[in-house]
């Protein structure tokens, strides 16, 4: 699915995580690489939408490429 719809080369056993905010535990590829998870660490909040800098350029850019995670990310701050 993931390789259909954002053409990102991602095999089965590529997607095999314990989640982003996870330390030490497995992550995919992409996870290891992200500006946004880095960012979050290096600042010490749980997720971006706690983040006083909103939305910033690393997540706009994102948002651009992922619509659906734009709408999960809205809700998110709508929740907190």
């Amino acid at each position: 699915m993931y390789a259909k719809l954002y053409k990102f080369n991602v095999k089965p056993e590529d997607i095999n995580c314990d989640g982003c905010l996870s330390v030490g535990k497995r992550l995919i590829e992409y996870c290891q690489t992200c500006e946004i998870r880095r960012c979050c660490g290096q600042k010490g909040l749980e997720n971006r939408a706690l983040c006083a800098e909103q939305p910033g350029d690393k997540l706009a850019g994102f948002h651009e490429f992922s619509p659906y995670a734009k709408k999960c990310f809205e809700a998110l701050k709508k929740a907190y």
